[in-house]
């Protein structure tokens, strides 16, 4: 599990999460890391790379980077992002858009 804060730099764990998109089924997220940096007011520029894996055999990269507003109360984000997705020798891939949402959560 990754953590994000302010400024500094989080690691994954050497455990992988497993994420589900719309219209998919569950799979894995192999570790990553993060950085989120702060622009103004409530507004955070954020920057995440995972590294992808198939069958333990690395197989590239994506890195999601955006912006993001968190309200007043610093329970919820919201904002939009770009992702790249990257073969392993660097080569870029694919592009799209997103949509960054979150709520804060304790463990």
């Amino acid at each position: 599990m990754s953590r994000f804060a302010a400024g500094r730099l989080e690691r994954g764990l050497n455990k992988q999460r497993s994420i589900r998109f719309i219209g998919e089924r569950r799979r894995k997220i192999p570790p990553g890391e993060s950085v989120w940096q702060h622009v103004a007011d409530n507004l955070y520029a954020i920057r995440f790379k995972f590294f992808t894996l198939t069958q333990n055999v690395f197989t590239g990269w994506t890195i999601i980077a955006g912006e993001t507003t968190v309200d007043a109360t610093g329970e919820t984000n919201a904002g939009s992002a770009t992702v790249e997705v990257h073969a392993p020798n660097g080569v870029l891939v694919a592009t799209a858009c997103a949509q960054i949402s979150g709520t804060r959560f304790e463990l």
